[in-house]
């Protein structure tokens, strides 16, 4: 196995990795949930549905079906979009506690 280390600058999101990690945590939350759900409350159903439409992607996708490439456009579709209230949870409980459970 070989491997080549990447300046942060050449990785898709640069230096945006943050970002990119959150989204796909939070996406992965709640399984076998639509990522238009597990986004909340940072993000309204209605702007995630527009990100994933620009990133060609169906509005009932769920995180387990999506490709690395995938999210890097779901990411792009998100940034350019303004955040509803607080960050991207990092764990269920905290997704909970901000709203985001069913």
């Amino acid at each position: 196995v070989t491997f080549r280390l990447r300046e942060r600058s050449e990785l898709p999101l640069g230096d945006d990795s943050e970002f990119f990690l959150r989204v796909v945590a939070s996406a992965f939350l709640r399984r076998r949930k639509m990522v238009r759900n597990n986004l909340r409350p940072t993000y309204s159903p209605e702007n995630v549905v527009q990100a994933l439409q620009e990133a060609g992607l169906p509005e009932d996708t769920r995180a387990q079906d999506m490709s690395v490439a995938d999210f890097v456009a779901l990411c792009r579709g998100l940034r350019a979009q303004r955040a509803g209230p607080g960050e991207l949870p990092e764990t269920l409980e905290e997704a909970e506690g901000h709203g985001g459970g069913d």
